[in-house]
């Protein structure tokens, strides 16, 4: 089991909203970390949120998300 958590800003640097998550069950790091990304862009979009920038300190999801034919599903 994991943690994932994040938030949200908007373009000045202010918070616009957080979340976590106390259920994720992933086999890594890298996993929990995509499911942070996941439900981080899915409450922006669900907020119709436009313009999104998306930051992670996990490289390994930087590189799997640039690659479109790689990207799994957390």
């Amino acid at each position: 089991m994991g943690l994932a958590g994040g938030l949200i800003r908007d373009s000045s640097g202010n918070w616009v909203l957080g979340f976590q998550r106390k259920d994720v069950v992933a086999s890594s790091s890298t996993a929990v970390e995509c499911w942070a990304l996941k439900d981080c862009l899915q409450l922006a979009l669900e907020r119709n949120l436009i313009g999104i920038l998306a930051e992670t300190d996990s490289l390994t999801l930087v590189h799997r998300s640039s690659q479109s034919d790689s990207v799994e599903q957390p």
